[in-house]
């Protein structure tokens, strides 16, 4: 990849694969606890070099095609297809990614900081929709981006109530959904 590995490389100093991965261990500890059940494991990547994190079918899972599929065949026959519908995806992440630094740097002040479980939520949203995977939950992946919308334009701090404005997008949201499912 074309990343330059941890902090230590403005020192000149970049870690090896095995350092990353003993690094992100704590990182990792946190999403999976986030993630799981919906995800098998999550580990650092040895293929991504510019996404902080992807969502890779392990051996014996689905592809996002089947999976839509089996969702569709559920719904409509209600049938086993459901429970095959198990977890069998695995949480990747770019050890060298800026997100994933900043995100290991937050675990090792407060492992349990709600702001990480939001940002994992988020992250593992986008992976799905980057794999071609739907969400569970539109409307929450709604709410959480239009929550990072009023930070990223400080609303919350110019005297607007960011929740208000983050329920507004996800109201409506859930009506274009609505119209859409029409």
């Amino acid at each position: 990849g074309e990343a330059e590995g941890d902090g230590g490389a403005r020192l000149g100093v970049t870690l090896s694969r095995a350092e990353e991965r003993e690094r992100c261990e704590p990182l990792c500890a946190a999403m999976a606890k986030v993630l799981l059940p919906r995800v098998d494991k999550v580990s650092v990547s040895e293929r991504l070099t510019s996404s902080p994190c992807t969502l890779v079918s392990s051996a014996h899972g689905w592809s996002a095609n089947m999976e839509r599929f089996l969702k569709a065949q559920a719904l409509r026959e209600d049938s086993v297809a459901a429970s095959a519908l198990g977890p069998r995806k695995i949480f990747e992440i770019n050890a060298q990614h800026p997100i994933i630094k900043a995100l290991s740097a937050r675990v090792g002040v407060d492992s349990e900081d709600p702001t990480l479980t939001e940002l994992t939520e988020l992250l593992y949203e986008t992976a799905l929709l980057d794999s071609g995977f739907s969400l569970d939950e539109p409307a929450a992946f709604s709410r959480r981006i239009h929550r990072m919308i009023c930070l990223g334009i400080r609303l919350d701090k110019a005297g607007g109530d960011a929740d208000a404005a983050a329920k507004a997008g996800s109201r409506l949201a859930a009506s274009k959904a609505h119209l859409a499912a029409s």
